[in-house]
């Protein structure tokens, strides 16, 4: 709730004042406010966890426990490197407008990925528990099953968002916004191996192996600031963010999967990779027979697209059914999505018969 009255006042001050200033000062003010507010509450409502007396932690796990936070403090200092040299060998090598120009499509593909981030990202908790309780074989069953979701999910966000942006953004702001479909393609690719690999990092992070891959990202940013010089050169703002997808599958990417399935699981990782490459060469055809049938439709206007939007997300979920409905992943991942409804509409039924 901070969070929206927050960001309601800085829109409010940016379009009366048109001052970026002040504007990052309340966005300053914001994170402060929302710190203490946090750490208040905390304080009152646990409050009887500060009034036993604790005793220091040995040595040796203090010194284990500052290892692990020294790991992920190196990690997150390369992730964030990684996720923002884009924009400044843009800068240097093509010019400044050119990051404006995709601004617009940069924005709606991190948005339509957020809500598949999301989703992983509740899931953190529940994978900590099943690696630390539960046996090699489970472990490697929900993997198996949680990887193939996040290829469902982001494949179908990913094929619509290529398909419908370009159109989206003709009728939201005008042609000259639009950018070509191989930049558009490009930028959603980038989200799209990101996701996928995200279960897999929650995987590798609660399995411990946080000394093992603490200098991926910075390494995949060292190979992008090589890449994007030479493929930028080559093909411009197209060569600058396929330098990154390369950067980041050659590192970060192969890092996880061999750590996670041949480390962790005890399994040959080539396996992994190869359904991963599966899941990515069906979303890529999919792609394709969606992106022209769509084209084949007479759509015009808003309502055209809302069409055409819908079209495109039926259509990808029943290419994805025809192909994966018969395999391991997809029965158990459908049972256990039937059992969670069923439980969850199964206790407002009963308590609804309790009522009466």
């Amino acid at each position: 709730m901070v969070t929206v009255v927050f960001n309601g006042i800085q829109m409010v001050f940016l379009l009366y004042t048109r001052n970026y200033i002040v504007y990052l000062l309340l966005q300053i003010g914001a994170t402060l406010v929302g710190n203490i507010a946090s750490c208040w509450y905390g304080r009152r409502k646990y409050h009887h966890l500060l009034e036993h007396q604790h005793k220091s932690l040995p040595k040796e796990e203090f010194r284990g426990l500052f290892s692990n936070i020294r790991d992920v403090f190196t990690y997150k200092v390369g992730s964030t490197i990684l996720s923002s040299i884009d924009n400044i060998i843009i800068s240097i090598l093509l010019g400044t407008i050119l990051i404006g120009s995709v601004t617009n499509q940069v924005m709606l593909i991190g948005y339509g990925f957020l809500f598949i981030r999301l989703v992983i990202d509740n899931l953190t908790a529940s994978i900590g528990n099943l690696t630390v309780l539960e046996n090699a074989a489970k472990k490697e069953k929900v993997f198996n099953e949680l990887v193939f979701m996040s290829n469902w999910l982001a494949g179908v966000m990913g094929i619509c968002l290529a398909v419908l942006i370009g159109p989206f953004i003709i009728l939201w702001i005008g042609p000259e916004y639009a950018v070509s479909d191989s930049i558009v393609i490009v930028l959603v690719l980038g989200a799209y191996i990101m996701v996928v690999n995200q279960v897999v990092s929650l995987f590798r992070s609660s399995m411990g192996f946080l000394r093992e891959a603490r200098f991926a990202p910075l390494a995949a940013a060292v190979l992008n600031v090589a890449l994007s010089v030479w493929l930028g050169q080559l093909w411009g703002l197209f060569g600058v963010y396929l330098a990154t997808i390369i950067a980041y599958g050659c590192t970060v990417f192969v890092m996880d999967g061999i750590l996670v399935v041949g480390r962790g699981l005890g399994k040959p990782a080539w396996g992994y990779f190869g359904r991963q490459f599966g899941y990515f060469f069906v979303s890529a055809g999919t792609y394709l027979l969606v992106w022209w049938l769509h084209g084949l439709l007479p759509l015009a206007g808003w309502g055209g697209w809302i069409i055409g939007a819908v079209f495109c997300f039926l259509l990808c979920n029943l290419v994805f059914f025809l192909v994966f409905g018969r395999t391991t992943a997809f029965r158990h991942l459908s049972t256990r999505l039937k059992e969670l409804v069923g439980a969850r509409f199964g206790k407002k039924g009963n308590g609804a018969g309790n009522h009466e």
